[in-house]
């Protein structure tokens, strides 16, 4: 094993001339911060020292998969023709063409791994060395094919429900209704076949309805991209791309948060208690910071959680980034007055209640104090649906204009975030996957969202 000690003006410093010498597998032994004097004892300057090591037997020659290319669109699989045939001959010509997918270049994303482990959202710790904490490694991922996008299809809902209007045909109304049941048929078809089609597996149809996606939106699915495509295995190419385009068609993606040109970019998390506001924000922060590089402040206006300062406290002295606490609008603004050069202001909101009215109007007066603040709602996938839509009803007092969905490692059902987000005009723009800062978070895409789908099968299936 080589050791080595590193000195540094900064935590930041003394990490870079670490891994630029040892490589990506190196680890923290012990750090240390202590004052170092100068000529005489005067101009003595703070010095950041940490000792590493690295296995010799480790190689450079492990480098990250190669991309995989993104899959052609997949063939049409037909259903039985015997069994289509008896359900469907009174509807014959009836079924929308399918649409001509395009394709669409798939986009790399980065993994970083394992640099907080030490610091939990639910007891957060004083932290005055990083003793036995691991160093931060990047390396990229294999890209991950983006599937390919097909034009809208209509009807987008179930059309048999629609009352008649008075400028409508008897015989328009007869088209429309029997378009509505032959909707209601090729999801009742598709939840029949599914069972029989995916021997050893479970077929998408069943998939989604076990997550509790539904009934209106397996329907539709069904009624757009036809029967067959809903039966087969889950875990296949075509399944992943008919719940892809789905999703790509009936959801919105903002893109994660982008920087602007000029001046700063301010960030405000919101939520309910207990959602994961502060680990997100510590994983958004620490992106920016080792990534891009980017100058960042956070302040934090959550007085009432204990040792909620003292949690963000460490992740700002980790990343060297500076932490303002306010206790009063006026203070926000002073704060971010004060940090108007940064290139992102990440702003953490303490938990408020839906059904507490005062809390409510408290949370609405900190973020009114700028009107330039982006505000992102956090709301768990652990969430009821009935919940989740009481929470997006309350807090819409507070306008978010982004929706980060955390703890999907915590439920095996991902139906909630479907069946919620599907008719709102909030768009996603996180998704987090565990409480690791700052790897377990994703930027949100209808490709991430279809994979996160496709394990929560697989582990359903198990």
């Amino acid at each position: 094993m080589q050791i080595k000690v590193f000195k540094a003006g900064s935590m930041k410093d003394a990490l870079a001339a670490m891994k630029a010498e040892l490589g990506p597998n190196a680890v923290i032994l012990h750090s240390k911060k202590y004052r170092e004097s100068g000529l005489l004892g005067f101009r003595s300057k703070e010095v950041v020292e940490i000792t590493a090591a690295i296995d010799e037997e480790t190689t450079a020659s492990e480098s990250a998969p190669k991309p995989a290319s993104a899959p052609p669109p997949p063939p049409k699989q037909n259903i039985s023709p015997t069994m289509a045939n008896a359900l469907l001959s009174r509807y014959k010509g009836s079924t929308p063409a399918p649409k001509t997918p395009q394709t669409s270049a798939p986009k790399s994303q980065s993994n970083f791994k394992n640099v907080f482990d030490s610091v939990k959202e639910t007891a957060p710790v004083e932290i005055e060395s990083q003793s036995d904490a691991e160093i931060l490694n990047s390396q990229d991922e294999p890209k991950k094919p983006v599937p390919p996008k097909v034009e809208p299809a209509e009807p987008k809902k179930s059309e048999s429900l629609r009352m008649p209007t008075e400028d409508e045909s008897p015989e328009q109304a007869k088209i429309r209704r029997l378009e509505g049941e032959l909707a209601q048929m090729k999801a009742m078809l598709a939840e029949v076949l599914g069972k029989e089609s995916a021997k050893g597996g479970i077929s998408l149809h069943e998939a989604l309805k076990m997550q509790e996606v539904s009934e209106e939106i397996l329907t539709e699915m069904a009624s757009t991209a036809g029967a067959g495509d809903t039966l087969v295995d889950c875990q296949s190419s075509a399944a992943k791309w008919t719940l892809s385009t789905y999703i790509n068609e009936h959801l919105k993606f903002s893109d994660g948060i982008k920087l602007n040109r000029h001046g700063v970019r301010i960030v405000a998390l919101l939520g309910t208690t207990g959602v994961g506001k502060t680990t997100t924000l510590a994983k958004i922060a620490a992106r920016f910071v080792l990534d891009n590089n980017s100058s960042l402040a956070l302040i934090t206006a959550d007085t009432y959680r204990i040792s909620a300062v003292e949690q963000l406290k460490t992740y700002s002295d980790i990343l060297g980034l500076p932490l303002e606490v306010v206790y009063t609008p006026q203070e926000l603004s002073t704060a971010i007055e004060q940090h108007k050069n940064k290139d992102l202001i990440l702003i953490d909101t303490a938990g408020r209640s839906q059904h507490n009215d005062f809390q409510m109007k408290e949370l609405v007066d900190f973020l009114t104090v700028n009107p330039r603040i982006e505000k992102h709602l956090v709301l768990s996938s652990t969430t009821k649906l009935t919940d989740a839509q009481e929470i997006l009803k309350r807090f819409s007092a507070a306008a978010p204009e982004k929706i980060i969905v955390t703890k999907i490692d915590e439920t095996g059902s991902l139906g909630m975030v479907l069946n919620l987000l599907r008719n709102e005009n909030l768009s996603m723009s996180y998704v987090t996957t565990g409480q690791s800062v700052p790897d377990d978070i994703e930027v949100a895409s209808a490709d991430v969202l279809t994979n996160i789908f496709i394990r929560k099968a697989a582990g359903l299936k198990s």
